[in-house]
């Protein structure tokens, strides 16, 4: 996430950060912030802490935002996020009971990806390893 975004949540009240971590995406999409939108989607700590708050039934609709809203997204960029929606979705089983197994999940269904996007979340991935 965004320095500034994490020094904002770090400013708040548990109830408040989970609120805004809850419905930041649609804020996003509502406001049509694509670049934000997209960034935050394809941002390895979001998902993570997203996942760990809240388990992936509340992340994989997130995605789902960008044609809701009809957001003006780069095609790569849009296939980019239905690519790591679907293997969020794929590995769902696994993660609801271990979501430490997130950045290994994302590395074995994403990285015969060749997208910049993808190629930024897994080493992303790689770096913080763990998902608590």
């Amino acid at each position: 996430m965004t320095q500034r975004l994490v020094e904002y949540l770090n400013n708040m009240s548990t109830e408040e950060r989970e609120y805004i971590i809850a419905e930041i995406p649609y804020l996003f999409a509502h406001l049509n912030y694509t670049e934000k939108f997209s960034k935050l989607l394809s941002d390895y700590d979001f998902i993570c802490l997203k996942i760990s708050l809240y388990g992936t039934n509340f992340l994989i609709p997130d995605y789902d935002l960008m044609d809701l809203h009809n957001l003006d997204l780069n095609h790569d960029v849009k296939q980019s996020l239905k690519i790591i929606q679907s293997a969020i979705i794929l590995a769902e089983n696994v993660l609801s009971k271990d979501k430490k197994q997130l950045a290994s999940q994302l590395w074995g269904r994403l990285s015969p990806e060749q997208s910049h996007i993808i190629k930024k979340l897994l080493y992303a991935a790689k770096e913080r390893s763990t998902c608590s």
